[in-house]
């Protein structure tokens, strides 16, 4: 049969309310001010799910993330419409304007793309496939919800 879990496992989603919202409590620590820096979020989601051969490496026409400045820089100077693969212009033009909306996690398209569950499915268009293709890594989403939530701060030489 299945192993048995205890309880206690900090890795074991709470979940609270009707909606069923899923929160680790790691993430909760992880959203105290300034926890949540770029570094950490590129060393820990960006770097080993995104900036890899062939996804958002150098050679990439999209968004690239092959560098920690790199990918900050793209994140905000780049618009999802202009390196989406829609298929329609109305599907274009129903995307988000922006990557990311510093404190507001649901507007930014990153976490649409990245179908962050705390979306519902039909606020959230995208173009092409979820992101990351290679499957998510443990808290991706809530780590860059989190981020997203501080401001979004950059690195700290671009602070």
């Amino acid at each position: 049969g299945a192993p048995i879990v205890e309880a206690t496992d900090p890795t074991l989603p709470n979940i609270s309310g009707d909606r069923g919202v899923h929160r680790s409590p790691l993430c909760e620590e992880e959203r105290a001010p300034g926890l949540m820096t770029f570094e950490r979020l590129y060393a820990e989601v960006f770097q080993p799910s995104c900036a890899l051969a062939g996804c958002h490496d150098a050679a990439s026409p999209d968004l690239r993330m092959d560098s920690l400045e790199l990918a900050y820089s793209e994140l905000f100077a780049r618009a999802p419409g202009d390196t989406a693969h829609c298929e329609t212009e109305s599907a274009r033009e129903a995307l988000p304007t922006d990557f990311i909306v510093p404190g507001d996690p649901d507007a930014s398209y990153l976490l649409h793309k990245m179908t962050d569950p705390l979306i519902p499915a039909a606020e959230r268009p995208i173009c092409g496939d979820p992101m990351p293709r290679n499957g998510r890594l443990p808290r991706a989403i809530e780590k860059v919800r989190a981020w997203i939530e501080a401001g979004a701060p950059g690195p700290v030489a671009q602070n």
